[in-house]
């Protein structure tokens, strides 16, 4: 109510007018007490451009329309210090002040929203003093000082600045001489903590920062240290979450950040040795050499390892091949099976009896053209098939060897049987007896 009033107040020294301006005016001043200050506006300009200028009655008029433009300003700056939106506040009546100079209800209302800013800022400080917040205590100080220069009010700020000034060196000292003695006992890590805390207290100080790079560095050779331990034993992903320590703690020595790298690197290495163990376990073995290969160029501190995988998965893959060559031999499949030895062979020139298999088959797939050949040739039946199972009794899968000696079997036994069914009455063969 206090806008509306006191605006109410000030219209009412412009209503000395002709009957008909009165009536306008009174109405526009109803507009505004009604809080419809866009129609009071409107009015109030209509008003102004209806009159003759260097009128008295258009003075009055225009002095009407800078009022319902304070009132209206005023009830919008006074709904947002409400709601607590002070700051956007002060901003509506500092404008107002500037296009409307010399209204006093302007210069009230911007003295009270300041003022409440003021103790705002000076609650906030003090809360943040409580919480040994200090650098948001001296801000909230200065922004309250800025807000209510009140005499009184600055001297207690400075009062509190000044002790919180003390309090702070002191803390800081007390820190900075307890981070030295923990130095000196190698009690680092608690040392670190000390020199760093010193910052809350006196940030900037020149002596706690240096104390606290000495200690990290101190620090992160300790952890770098570490990290070559478990590197040596072969647990390169402990060894780089050591060396990631130590980085944090000494960012700029180079030797940390390469030695991070390289042990990053080598946990990979150690990884993919471990894929490319699985894929040897899956048969994968030309997956698992090309992946090898690769490891060998990425590694420094595991060739030997990555050398060992590499000859495994070659004698894994050269077993399969040899498994699957005999898998073939038992089952007389010759051609394919000397075909997987000679492969063997070109690969390695002795691995197992590889050499002692293939001649064998060579003698095998020899003998068998051999007799097959005088099987084509022969005109005895009887002679053919005893090259047959001569044949059968190496390479029974042998060509069409099966089917000849079945059909030769059959018709032998024919004739055997016709040649016996004539020699007596019965057809055995006897002589009646």
């Amino acid at each position: 109510p206090g806008a509306a009033l006191a605006l109410t107040v000030l219209l009412g020294a412009s209503c000395a007018s002709t009957a008909g301006t009165d009536r306008r005016i009174r109405g526009i001043q109803d507009l505004v007490r009604e809080r419809q200050y866009l129609a009071a506006a409107e009015a109030s300009a209509d008003l102004t451009r209806s009159l003759p200028e260097g009128s008295d009655a258009r003075a009055r008029a225009e002095r009407l329309q800078a009022e319902v433009s304070i009132a209206s300003g005023l009830d919008r700056a006074r709904t947002l210090s409400l709601g607590d939106r002070d700051a956007e506040a002060l901003a509506i009546i500092e404008e107002l002040a500037a296009a409307h100079p010399g209204y006093p209800v302007i210069d009230e209302w911007r003295l009270r929203t300041r003022e409440k800013l003021g103790r705002r800022w000076f609650r906030a400080a003090r809360e943040a003093v409580a919480a040994e917040d200090f650098d948001a205590a001296r801000a909230a100080y200065a922004r309250s000082i800025e807000y209510d220069p009140t005499p009184s009010l600055s001297e207690d700020l400075l009062a509190d600045l000044a002790r919180i000034e003390d309090y702070r060196a002191q803390v800081a000292e007390d820190l900075y001489y307890g981070g030295v003695r923990l130095f000196t006992d190698l009690q680092i890590a608690e040392a670190v903590n000390r020199f760093e805390a010193v910052q809350k207290y006196d940030e900037g100080n020149e002596k706690a920062l240096r104390r606290e790079a000495e200690s990290k560095s101190v620090l992160a050779d300790a952890r770098a240290a570490e990290g070559e331990r478990l590197a040596a034993m072969g647990f390169y992903s402990a060894a780089a979450k050591e060396y990631v320590q130590a980085n944090r703690l000494d960012p700029d020595d180079e030797r940390i950040s390469a030695l991070l790298a390289e042990l990053r690197a080598e946990a990979k290495v150690q990884e993919d040795l471990v894929n490319a163990q699985s894929m040897v376990l899956r048969s994968e073995f030309d997956e698992a050499l090309a992946l090898l290969g690769d490891v060998l160029e990425r590694t420094q501190r595991q060739r030997e390892a990555v050398q060992a995988a590499i000859q495994s998965a070659v004698d894994e893959r050269t077993e399969a091949k040899y498994r699957r060559a005999v898998d073939l031999q038992y089952d007389f499949q010759f051609d394919r099976a000397l075909a997987a030895y000679d492969q063997i062979l070109a690969e390695r020139d002795f691995y197992k009896d590889v050499r002692a298999r293939a001649d064998a088959l060579r003698g095998y797939v020899a003998d068998a053209e051999r007799l097959y050949a005088a099987v084509e040739a022969s005109e005895d039946d009887a002679e053919t098939l005893d090259l047959l199972r001569q044949i059968e009794v190496f390479w029974p899968d042998y060509r069409d060897v099966q089917d000849r000696i079945t059909a030769l079997v059959v018709k032998l036994d024919a004739l055997d049987g016709a040649g016996s069914g004539g020699d007596g009455p019965d057809g055995s063969g006897s002589d009646g007896e």
